[in-house]
């Protein structure tokens, strides 16, 4: 063979053509890759004979890869003795093959959100569902209470939800952690739960004509990197209103010293005081006051709901001149003269936030 026939030679690769399924998650597990060469050789362009090379094939390997994430984007609020409270999180299949993937209800993580949250108890009665419709959506009536993802495809996601009841007794902030884990499992057995994978190919040789298996996970919030497995966590978090009431009384005016340091005698005038404050996280949607007075003791006659006020704002309330601030509702309440019971009705108290009421009575 001379220089110019060398210099002739031309290689070719050709790709055979087998129809494979295109994925953003890449070329699917088990599929035959068959690649073959063409020689085109002679001693002039004219006079070029082919010949082709061996077939080259082998099987594309598993890639085993999933992400689970929180779709709630703080802690879901609660209440102690709260039942059926749900967390919602999304599995999604970046892998290159149909799995199942076994779920698991962990309590791993001690912060959440950033560590906004920090875990404090447990929840009771911890359930594992997976959406049927797939709308995100928890229905108690149609989604599947269950442990495992059946046949996620390529590129697929599922929605699943942590359901759980609230234990009693929990104070304002108390949380409870909870990592959805995700397991890979066999595939290929529409309706049964295939068993986990716990184990790849990465100490094994290469071999083209098996599919191996290597895992591609990347580590979650209770899993490590490259374990078959992927994890996220969410929150339950309590929020209640703290609720103090505080009852003070002054003596506004009396029959013989008017206004000027009056005392307590009869026919005076007293004034009573009441602060209620919510130093929780919740707003406090009833919040009312109950005070019976002695009839034998005060003359209620003359009192009315239209007597009773209510305050709120930034101003400090001052009881001695709570007669000089603007009423925040009007017919706040009820007054029974005979009984002497008085019902301040607040119409409720935001978190954060206080509210100041008083009226007036007179002394017998």
């Amino acid at each position: 063979m001379n220089l110019s026939f060398l210099k002739q030679l031309i290689w070719v690769m050709l790709l055979s053509s087998i129809t494979t399924l295109a994925y953003a998650s890449g070329t699917q597990a088990g599929t035959d890759v068959t690649n073959t060469a063409t020689l085109t050789f002679g001693d002039t362009a004219d006079a070029t004979t082919d010949i082709q090379s061996n077939p080259e094939t082998f099987k594309v390997d598993k890639k085993i890869d999933m992400t689970v994430t929180t779709v709630d984007v703080a802690a879901i609020q609660t209440k102690p003795s709260a039942t059926g409270v749900v967390l919602t999180y999304k599995v999604t299949n970046t892998g290159n093959s149909i799995q199942d993937f076994s779920l698991t209800a962990l309590t791993t993580s001690t912060t959440a959100f950033g560590g906004d949250v920090n875990d404090t108890f447990d929840a009771t009665n911890v359930k594992i569902y997976v959406d049927t419709d797939n709308n995100g959506v928890f229905d108690a009536a149609n989604d599947t209470e269950t442990d495992y993802i059946d046949e996620l495809g390529i590129d697929a996601e599922k929605f699943v939800f942590i359901v759980a009841d609230m234990p009693d007794n929990l104070t304002n902030g108390a949380a409870a952690i909870y990592d959805l884990q995700a397991q890979v499992a066999e595939g290929g057995a529409e309706g049964t739960k295939g068993a986990d994978i716990t184990s790849d190919s990465k100490d094994d040789e290469d071999n083209k004509l098996t599919v191996q298996i290597v895992f591609a996970d990347s580590a979650g919030t209770a899993d490590i990197q490259y374990d078959g497995k992927f994890s996220s966590a969410d929150a339950y978090k309590i929020v209640i209103a703290n609720m103090t009431i505080s009852k003070i009384s002054v003596v506004v005016n009396d029959p013989v010293n008017g206004t000027t340091k009056p005392k307590r005698i009869p026919g005076a005038t007293i004034r009573y005081c009441f602060t209620v404050e919510n130093s929780g996280s919740a707003n406090a949607a009833i919040a009312k006051i109950g005070d019976t007075l002695d009839t034998s003791v005060y003359d209620l006659s003359a009192l009315s709901n239209n007597d009773i006020k209510i305050y709120t704002g930034t101003e400090q309330f001052n009881c001695a001149t709570a007669d000089t601030l603007t009423p925040l509702e009007t017919n706040p309440g009820s007054v029974d003269t005979n009984t002497g019971a008085i019902v301040i009705d607040l119409q409720g108290v935001d978190a954060g936030t206080k509210k100041s009421a008083y009226f007036d009575v007179v002394l017998r």
